[in-house]
């Protein structure tokens, strides 16, 4: 039975749908209209729209798609184009347009001068669009502009000023910051921050929402500390994937990683022993120097050296990519180029992996992708995922959710889980079954959680000379490719988690023949490797299969071997199972052991949840500093000579001549870096020893609050106090 919160969100979603559903009828009967104008007329039309209604105005958009980019919206698009013009967030299912939904509607609110960016949810796929959509607003005579990483300032700085702009997220919010921290006004670029609209948008909002964005500069490395900590570390007794009921001072572990929370406790014999590691080495003479604040890297080298041995993983948690190490993203299994671990944990796989070691960087400025998005006027976002994360998404971004329903009805058979002993049978029956649909030349996506499951499944295809496809991490502009091909008659396509988001699986290919030949073998068969941590990740994969009226099918093949089911004793009743002699090569029937799977993911779900919320309660307060160091920063750099000797005077505590001011402009602004830059560091420190307080304790986001603030007013009296003494 529905809760009465959710009854309530059907019925307000029924009463949107209503009055969208009654829009499009009417930007239907438009276009009807509209079809005999000719190009000119068409443009003619366009340019009087300023006061015209967005059905009007949705309708002729209509028609320059069906005529620039021969494609014509379904009636469900045009709902969803009406709904996020209104300001709404839109649930769209796989396969049913998002792409040209975010052209119209990106095309209506710039055509009433709103300046709008596009973000995707990768550069490939932000080039992709921008390319596809150019012929549309080139008929629109709207401006648009592509920003990669690899552009100039000066190309950037004619992109910004354009009316649409297509990009990674993290790339303006990068932008925002070098100009946020930018030497001379030269270097300088005005960002508008007008409308935002999100693909992908949970991901975006949610599940990447605390991740920093960071401009940086190297520092020295404390090389000889880390080699240390991994020499003590590597003979450890570490249990990782504990339950969070186990107390490390009743076992004879050294460490212990938490599943669900992921907190590291080291025991106190450990911190003992390495205690007098060092002193044997002449590292420290007793262990009470250990703690002191200058050592206090050492203690962070243990914690990031059991980490890197232990819990990450070569070809689960990164791969080695001609000799550096690359993180892989947890959601989408891709290769994460450009992006390290922090707290020195990327330089201790690099040690671990006998790997380039890189610099650690110290952070010139950093912005959560949270706080960069709250900047912009209006925030609007798409996914097939939404729903489930409505109350959050309504918290953080006053979002208001529209789900959209299929053009057509969905033909998909939806197996659900198949749930084995162990990860032997898990793998012989996926084997087992994607050959069974390979030789009626039904097209298989295996999705599996981890690089390292992909090439187990890769390598029993290849021991019985089977031809398929993988996506690798470590060769991320293939992938639209090869997951083009996935509905191919026969292909089977291996990936990781999610990868090949935003790219259509058409049946068949292109030729009627084969298209047929694939529709009666059954469609797309995906198959999903063990669950994912997050439900809307299955359903992410699900999805793949069954787009526009497709047949298709899908199963969940998961084991008690799986990660996600290792804080509900899955081994024990693995052991009780096998002991009493059930069939290993059957799926398990006990609906109790498979409810385990859903109640796992709930339980991540919810400390997702919670985890979010303590960081951005911490997040809050360095976000409300940097917005005053920016202030500042702007003031130093662009206001006017009467304005700056103002300002110089009220920090000085003495009056200055304009002329006596501009002449301190320079120093002014070198003062107030340097002294920031220390400010930083010491924010580096709070944040990375966060883990030595215990992951949660209570109150943890208010004693961080206060020494955050505390700091920030230190820096702030040091730079007033240098600025005196400079101008005495």
């Amino acid at each position: 039975m529905l809760s009465i919160v959710k009854q309530i969100i059907n019925i307000k979603n029924k009463i949107n749908i209503k009055a969208y559903t009654k829009q499009a009828k009417n930007v239907i009967e438009h276009i009807k209209d509209i079809t005999q104008k000719s190009d000119q007329e068409l443009k003619n039309s366009l340019s009087k729209t300023n006061n015209v209604n967005n059905e009007l105005l949705v309708a002729l958009l209509c028609e320059v798609a069906t005529r620039s980019l021969r494609m014509t919206p379904y009636p469900n698009q045009i709902k969803a184009i009406m709904a996020l013009i209104d300001g709404k967030f839109i649930e769209m299912e796989t396969g049913e347009g998002k792409t040209l939904v975010f052209s119209l509607a990106s095309a209506a609110l710039a055509i009433k001068e709103r300046k709008v960016v596009i973000s995707s949810a990768n550069e490939y796929l932000s080039e992709r669009d921008y390319n596809f959509n150019k012929p549309f607003f080139d008929f629109l005579g709207l401006d648009t502009s592509l920003i990669k990483h690899n552009h100039t300032h000066e190309e950037k700085s004619k992109s910004y000023v354009s009316d649409i702009i297509f990009c990674d997220l993290s790339e303006i919010a990068m932008d925002y910051l070098r100009s946020a921290m930018a030497k001379s006004v030269d270097t300088f670029i005005d960002i508008k921050t007008d409308v935002l609209l999100i693909d992908e948008a949970d991901s975006v909002l949610l599940d990447k929402a605390i991740n920093a964005i960071t401009v940086s500069k190297p520092v020295d490395l404390d090389i000889e500390s880390m080699m240390n900590a991994l020499a003590f570390v590597k003979d450890l007794n570490v249990f990782t994937n504990a339950e969070q009921e186990l107390d490390i001072s009743n076992t004879d572990y050294d460490a212990v990683i938490y599943s669900i929370s992921n907190e590291l406790v080291i025991s106190d014999a450990t911190y003992s022993k390495y205690e007098n590691y060092l002193i044997s080495k002449s590292i420290i003479t007793d262990d009470f120097e250990l703690y002191n604040a200058i050592n206090l890297m050492k203690v962070v080298a243990l914690e990031s050296a059991i980490r890197a041995m232990y819990e990450y993983q070569n070809g689960k948690h990164y791969i080695v990519h001609k000799n550096s190490v690359v993180p892989l993203d947890r959601d989408s299994g891709r290769a994460a180029f450009g992006k390290f671990y922090n707290s020195g944990v990327q330089q201790m796989l690099e040690i671990k992996e006998k790997a380039n070691v890189t610099e650690e960087h110290a952070p010139l400025a950093s912005i959560s992708v949270q706080r960069f998005v709250s900047l912009f006027n209006m925030v609007l976002g798409m996914s097939g995922t939404l729903v489930e994360d409505r109350e959050e998404l309504a918290n953080l971004y006053g979002a208001d959710i529209v789900v959209i329903e299929r053009n057509k009805p969905l033909l998909r058979n939806d197996v659900g889980d198949l749930l084995f002993v162990d990860k032997k049978s898990k793998l012989k029956h996926t084997i087992e079954m994607i050959l069974e649909a390979h030789k009626k030349g039904q097209p298989v996506l295996v999705s599996a959680r981890s690089e390292g499951e992909a090439n187990e499944i890769a390598s029993s295809l290849d021991s019985l000379m089977i031809s398929f496809n993988q996506i690798k991490s470590s060769d991320p502009l293939n992938e639209s490719q090869i997951v083009k091909k996935a509905g191919m008659l026969g292909a089977i396509t291996i990936s990781t988690s999610i990868t090949g988001r935003g790219t259509d699986i058409i049946l068949g290919g292109t030729e009627k023949v084969d298209q047929q030949k694939v529709i009666d073998a059954g469609g797309l068969l995906v198959i999903g490797y063990g669950r994912q941590y997050l439900a809307k990740l299955d359903r992410q994969l699900i999805g793949r299969s069954g787009r526009q009226g497709d047949v298709g099918k899908t199963v969940i093949i998961s084991s008690l071997d799986d990660e996600i089911l290792a804080p509900y004793k899955a081994s024990s009743i693995k052991k009780l199972l096998i002991d009493a002699g059930v069939n290993v090569n059957l799926p398990i029937q006990n609906k109790g052991i498979s409810k385990s799977l859903t109640i796992a993911q709930k339980r991540a779900h919810s400390e997702a949840v919670k985890s979010r919320k303590l960081l951005f309660s911490m997040l809050s307060e360095m976000e409300s500093q940097r917005d005053i160091v920016f202030d500042i920063r702007k003031q130093l750099l662009l206001s006017s000579d009467e304005e700056f000797s103002i300002y110089l005077s009220s920090v000085a505590g003495k009056s200055l001549t304009v002329d006596e001011a501009v002449e301190l402009r320079d120093t002014a602004l070198c003062i107030f870096d340097s002294a920031y830059e220390d400010y930083r560091l010491k924010v580096k420190d709070i944040m990375s020893n966060i883990g030595l307080r215990g992951a949660v304790v209570n109150n943890m986001g208010v004693e961080v609050k206060k020494e955050l603030f505390r700091t920030f007013e230190i820096f702030l009296n040091l730079y007033d106090e240098d600025i005196r003494n400079h101008c005495l």
